[in-house]
């Protein structure tokens, strides 16, 4: 430092970022990704001083990416990846962050399959159909999400003719017990004579032979006249030919 021709030295503490710290701000909801947003993330300094980093000049860099590798179809405990990175100052962080995904309180069907009859033995088809998971808003008010068609599993049987219920569960932990709880399904129809069998709704292409409309029937009467004649015929000429020989 120079001042009116004098000068002098000292020493100063240049502070730097060693780590930061990451703490969330809100819960999720089935298949929301979590946003950089949604964390306060805190700078922590060399000499054990933190400042939030929204008060701080240095900026990171976020990889979004791995945010979307968080799995928030499970109600719990979930894990998100955040790494942040500053090149000019060569900081690179990398943190695991406990999130939290809501349990939603119900399920139902809020929009039934476009296709809903079906010939005997066809199989379901699911396209159309929205199933909603339910969430409690704490305000007396609920919000639905939709849940993918992929992400559940349908049984039904279409062997026989009638009405039918489709029973609609999940394999996803968490919600599996949600969808049993609430014995969710939606009804189909079978088309066909009601308590017909897969065996009985079969049509045979061999007609049976009745008397008095079969033409092959009412010729067998002529033949066997024909038949009679010929033998008749063939006596007589036996007689004839022995009275010859006789004679």
């Amino acid at each position: 430092v120079y001042y009116f021709g004098k000068s002098t030295s000292f020493e100063i503490d240049v502070i730097q970022v060693t780590d930061i710290e990451i703490t969330p701000t809100k819960t999720y909801r089935y298949g929301k990704t979590p946003a950089i947003a949604d964390f306060d993330i805190t700078f922590v300094y060399s000499d054990g001083s933190k400042l939030p980093s929204g008060d701080s000049s240095l900026e990171l860099t976020y990889d979004e990416n791995l945010l979307k590798e968080c799995n928030t179809l499970s109600p719990g405990k979930t894990k998100a990846t955040i790494k942040a990175t500053q090149a000019d100052y060569g900081l690179e962080f990398t943190k695991e962050v406990e999130v939290e995904v809501e349990t939603p309180i119900g399920v139902e069907v809020t929009k039934a399959p476009t296709k809903t009859e079906y010939q005997p033995n066809e199989t379901f088809d699911p396209n159309g159909m929205r199933v909603d998971l339910i969430y409690d808003n704490g305000n007396g008010k609920t919000t639905k999400v939709q849940i993918k068609n992929n992400a559940l599993t349908f049984r039904v049987s279409t062997a026989t003719s009638g009405e039918k219920n489709v029973t609609i569960r999940t394999d996803i932990p968490g919600l599996d017990v949600i969808f049993s709880d609430a014995k969710l399904k939606t009804p189909i129809t079978v088309l066909g004579n009601v308590g017909q069998t897969e065996s009985t709704a079969s049509s045979s292409t061999t007609a049976p032979v009745t008397p008095g409309n079969s033409s092959d029937f009412n010729a067998l009467p002529i033949i066997i006249a024909a038949v009679a004649l010929v033998v008749i015929a063939a006596v007589v000429v036996v007689i004839v030919v022995v009275k010859k020989k006789k004679k």
